[in-house]
């Protein structure tokens, strides 16, 4: 016995599993999407090009720090990025939160500073020398 199949309708929903063929000259699904990212797309943000409006000059490093507060109480540790005779660019393992001022060792033996948390973004932090 042999079943005869009589075409869908298409209104009618599809068995599970089926797609309908697309119709001739309509966009396929990776086409319609490409149009809808292309319409969102946003202009890229210029290069800027001027000047340099930092108070002092960056030197690149990486070199381990310790970040204490709360009268040594809690302590991080964290990888200096950059270090400028303003101040400094860390970079953190993990999240961390910081009170507003920190006492920032760069290196053991020598003393430490007094730093205020100027920025603070994912896994990194900017502090200005106090």
């Amino acid at each position: 016995m042999s079943q005869t199949r009589r075409p869908l309708s298409p209104d009618e929903p599809l068995p599970v599993g089926f797609a309908r063929p697309a119709l001739e000259g309509a966009p396929r699904a990776s086409e319609r999407m490409t149009a809808r990212v292309a319409e969102r797309a946003v202009e890229p943000r210029a290069i800027y090009n001027g000047p340099d409006r930092r108070g002092a000059p960056r030197t690149r490093t990486l070199k381990q720090a310790r970040v204490s507060f709360a009268g040594g109480a809690f302590s991080v540790e964290a990888t200096v990025r950059n270090v400028s005779p303003l101040g400094v660019k860390l970079s953190f393992a993990h999240g961390v939160t910081l009170p507003d001022l920190v006492e920032l060792t760069l290196a053991p033996g020598e003393p430490s500073r007094m730093a205020a948390v100027v920025w603070i973004r994912e896994l990194e932090a900017g502090l200005k020398f106090i």
